[in-house]
């Protein structure tokens, strides 16, 4: 409705959530002021002015805690059909909606002391959210949001927003050291929390009063939300506690009406007036230094270390850099283009271009990778046409701006500076070269492997290799990236491994760079298979050669596995190479040639060459014997070897179709 009125998101998503926090603070009023209209009073305030709530500012948040909070106040009143109609649009704003729904329903009851009125409740829940979950399974697949198992995901890998690891209650206790740091007196919140939920409980239990029942309701929300939000395991992100505040802003509410409405033996209306005082001097002490905190931020303080458990607290200004950056890219890149970026929203609406999500919001497919701490992974798989990438944790646990094979790749188009931004500068990267072809990579002695040589240990294995280079001969001189990826497949958890991964040269030499991945092996579920990307430089071989790529954890460097091979080809790999010797046909469409100058004398060495020429691909490391027989038949002397290439080892696996490949011999006569 606001785009079709010409409104951007980013200037109706701060107001629709301004105007939802002040509906929220009212529902709350409305809600509590037949009980107690100090503690009603109190708990709207508590909730419209609290620091928390503000951190939500255009997010689907406050739009959300306002249909939630209505819904409740229609169950109050018995309102069942208007009820079941907010708790349909909360269970679409949120799926967590759902436990509001529930305990909606439990208010009714409490109030109607019926069944009746709950078919009214459910039938517009089944038609609007019905109709909603149709539609989402039609476009999607499912009625769920893939965001649920990416932040579970986000979760495991470490990613929580707060620091790694943390679990929903250590957030919950890391957000009150931080206001309590911040301001002294905001231990007055959870201390009227908790004499508010006392006595609540004192009420109802002692009492057996409905009211007091029914009062309790925003508590129990806010008690299954932080208990739903535990077990699923979810990344606890700052947001992830806004459904809390309407309970915890209703208990102290609660509590804090409670103590101003006992006695005071003065006029009425000079009483309203001290309890309207005490209940906006508690307010403005808990909330007014945050609040303070935040205005610096936003009118240019500088913002605090991402590391800092202040940042915590106050609002990131990123949209107005995010804006610019996709306007950029709208005004300067074709409409086919592709974005990778790690956060979506201001930048991907601007942009109007496909986008790549580094953290597997809308790719549920790469929710395993985000899973295994792999950010990585979807910057090589993908290889957007353009990246944007701020300065710090431009990819979280990886930043590859800095790294030669990304610059050989992608190159800085666009720097937007903003001192605001915590991250600034943020860099727009654009790839000028192709897209990496994967190639699978010939198999390394499949004959001597039997099938268990690629083993890792406790079941941990490596089943194919594929890289982006077949052939370091055919490269241009100078460094080139070199993208490697192993198919890994999970055995028993280990804890953190580091897998470790090197071409090296066969019959010795060194090797190419070592390339190194750390692997959460308790990450990972039993036979599960990923592939895991290691990228590096090499250089143009001078010569035609053999590398293996060669596997090993940096914790067991004694278990070392080399599941494929890296060639460097000849030159002489034509349709119809150039050969002065006659070449005899073999199976497999090889060809071989043999020459020798030496004389056949006895108890002197028989020397000389063979050139042979790949058929098909060979998919067994071949042995070269070279038989001498008599007039007979008979074998009088032999000299067996590895296959090799100007006095190299080039295995047959390596070979490629239409190459020469010149091996000598030497057999000793009798």
């Amino acid at each position: 409705l606001v785009q079709i009125l010409g409104v951007a998101p980013h200037i109706s998503s701060p107001i629709i959530s301004i105007g939802s926090l002040v509906l929220g603070a009212w529902g709350l009023w409305e809600f509590g002021r037949e009980r107690n209209r100090w503690s009603a009073f109190a708990a709207g305030l508590f909730f419209l002015c609290a620091p928390l709530a503000w951190l939500t500012i255009g997010f689907e948040t406050p739009a959300f805690l306002a249909a939630a909070i209505w819904s409740l106040v229609a169950a109050d009143r018995r309102w069942a059909v208007a009820a079941g109609m907010l708790a349909a649009v909360g269970i679409g704003l949120r799926g967590d909606g759902i436990l509001v729904a529930a305990i909606a329903m439990f208010v009714l009851l409490l109030q109607s002391r019926s069944l009746k009125p709950i078919a009214w409740f459910f039938g517009p829940i089944a038609l609007i959210y019905g109709g909603l979950a149709l539609w989402l399974t039609a476009q999607f697949g499912s009625p769920i949001p893939s965001t649920l198992q990416s932040k579970a995901a986000q979760a495991v890998s470490g990613l929580t927003g707060f620091y790694p690891f943390t679990t929903y209650p250590q957030g919950a206790l890391l957000l009150l050291h931080a206001w309590f740091d911040q301001n002294p007196a905001f231990i007055l919140w959870p201390l009227l929390t908790a004499a508010g939920v006392v006595m609540l409980i004192r009420q109802a239990g002692l009492k057996g009063s409905t009211a007091a029942w029914i009062a309790l309701a925003p508590i129990a929300w806010a008690g299954t939300h932080a208990v739903g939000y535990t077990v699923l395991g979810v990344a606890p992100y700052v947001w992830y506690y806004a459904p809390l505040l309407p309970g915890l802003a209703c208990a102290a509410g609660f509590g804090l009406g409670f103590l101003i409405s006992r006695r005071i033996s003065i006029s009425i209306s000079f009483s309203i007036f001290l309890k309207l005082a005490g209940v906006l001097a508690v307010t403005s002490a808990v909330v007014i230094p945050a609040h303070t905190q935040a205005a610096q931020v936003l009118r240019g303080g500088s913002p605090p270390d991402p590391r800092s458990l202040t940042s915590k607290i106050l609002p990131e200004t990123k949209v107005d850099v995010y804006e610019a950056a996709g306007r950029w890219i709208r005004a300067n890149t074709l409409t086919t283009s592709t974005l990778g970026m790690s956060e979506l929203g201001v930048m991907s609406y601007f942009s109007d271009r496909s986008t790549v999500d580094f953290l597997g919001l809308v790719r549920p497919q790469d929710a395993a990778d985000v899973r295994h701490g792999d950010f990585l992974a979807q910057v090589l798989k993908s290889m957007p046409d353009y990246q944007l990438l701020p300065m710090r944790n431009s990819v979280y646990d990886v930043d590859p701006q800095g790294e030669s094979w990304f610059q050989l790749f992608y190159r800085a188009v666009h720097r937007i500076d903003d001192t605001l931004f915590w991250g600034s500068p943020l860099t727009i990267w654009e790839r000028t070269a192709p897209r990496p072809v994967w190639t699978a990579l010939p198999n390394a002695f499949p004959s001597q492997r039997a099938g268990q040589a690629d083993d890792l240990g406790n079941g941990w294995t490596i089943s194919q290799i594929e890289a982006n280079i077949s052939d370091l001969g055919a490269l241009p001189d100078g460094d080139q990236p070199l993208l490697i990826r192993a198919r890994l497949r999970a055995g028993a958890a280990v804890g953190t491994r580091t897998l470790r991964m090197q071409p090296v040269l066969l019959e010795g030499g060194d090797g190419l760079t070592v390339v190194s991945r750390l692997v959460y092996t308790d990450r990972w579920k039993p036979g599960e298979e990923r592939w895991i990307h290691f990228p590096t430089l090499t250089r143009r071989a001078d010569t035609a050669q053999v590398y293996a790529v060669e596997f090993s954890w940096l914790e067991s460097p004694d278990v070392r596995v080399s599941p494929a091979l890296l060639p460097s080809q000849p030159h002489n790999c034509d349709a119809s190479p150039r050969t002065t010797l006659d070449l005899l046909p073999m199976s497999s469409g090889v060809a071989v040639g043999i020459d020798s100058t030496s004389a056949v004398t006895a108890g002197t060495i028989f020397s000389g060459r063979l050139l042979w020429r790949a058929g098909a691909p060979l998919r067994a490391t071949l042995t070269t014997f070279v038989h001498l027989r008599n007039h007979t038949g008979a074998i009088v002397a032999q000299a067996d070897h590895p296959t090799r290439h100007q006095g190299r080892l080039f295995p047959t696996t390596a070979w490629r179709k239409n190459c020469l490949y010149e091996d000598n011999f030497e057999v000793t006569l009798p």
